[in-house]
């Protein structure tokens, strides 16, 4: 876990002071906080790397990812690139310099669904604390795709009180609130449904190391499959969320 959450505690980890900072005799920290100092992060990962043990951290700062992104760098330079996938989870904020260094250093990226539509938290409690500018880079799950590295998403539970994929599945979609809605957040990090559904099973399958047994439905592999009351591809986006297991 390497830092806390964006919000006016001031607890994640940012390259950029927070917009909300009142001046000198604020006590809260204007760069968040960075919980793993750089060069023990960077030895324990590394460590871990050798051992073939897959490290997944919490990063929801720009900060905290560009450290993360850091330490899986320091891993391949010391170990070579045949350890493990190790992934950035949650990835709130990224700096675009730091977009394409995932995919070419063998990581994954890790979003949580339940935070990237609306919610009182995210569209109020973060946009004060950090700012509309950054509100505009709002978990970037189209711009991580677009480099082709490994996207899957994480439940965050149970800090997210939801955990029904068909809710994730919409919004990711849609980047409104569940049923659709005039407000919306983070638009530039909308996907196609198609995208959507993979990142919902064969990446996260893909991700686990079980890429090869499940998360598509193909010959020789486990029957790992649900029957739903409704094909997501034949209803209107707003309407997926609606989807029910039979």
């Amino acid at each position: 876990m390497l830092d806390g959450v964006p919000t006016e505690s001031h607890t994640a980890a940012m390259l950029a002071p927070y917009e909300d900072s009142i001046g000198d005799d604020d006590p809260r920290p204007k760069l968040g906080l960075l919980l793993v100092p750089q060069e023990a992060l960077n030895d324990a990962v590394t460590a871990f790397d050798r051992q073939g043990l897959h490290v997944k951290m919490h990063a929801a700062g720009d900060g905290a990812v560009r450290a993360a992104i850091d330490a899986g760098a320091a891993a391949r330079e010391r170990n070579g690139f045949g350890g493990p996938m190790h992934d950035v989870g949650h990835g709130t904020f990224v700096d675009p310099a730091d977009i394409p260094r995932p995919r070419e250093l063998g990581m994954a990226w890790e979003f949580s669904p339940y935070i990237w539509f609306p919610t009182p938290m995210a569209a109020i409690d973060i946009r004060k604390a950090v700012g509309d500018e950054r509100m505009k880079r709002w978990v970037p799950i189209r711009d991580a795709l677009e480099t082709g590295a490994l996207v899957a998403a994480g439940s965050d539970w149970p800090v997210a009180p939801l955990v029904d994929p068909w809710l994730a599945v919409e919004t990711m979609v849609t980047r409104q609130v569940p049923g659709g809605s005039e407000e919306t957040l983070g638009l530039q990090g909308q996907v196609a449904l198609e995208d959507a559904l993979r990142i919902m099973t064969w990446n996260g399958a893909r991700l686990m190391g079980q890429g090869d047994k499940v998360g598509t439905i193909k010959v020789g592999k486990e029957a790992d499959l649900v029957v739903t009351s409704q094909n997501p591809f034949d209803v209107e986006p707003a309407e997926v969320h609606r989807t029910k297991w039979r």
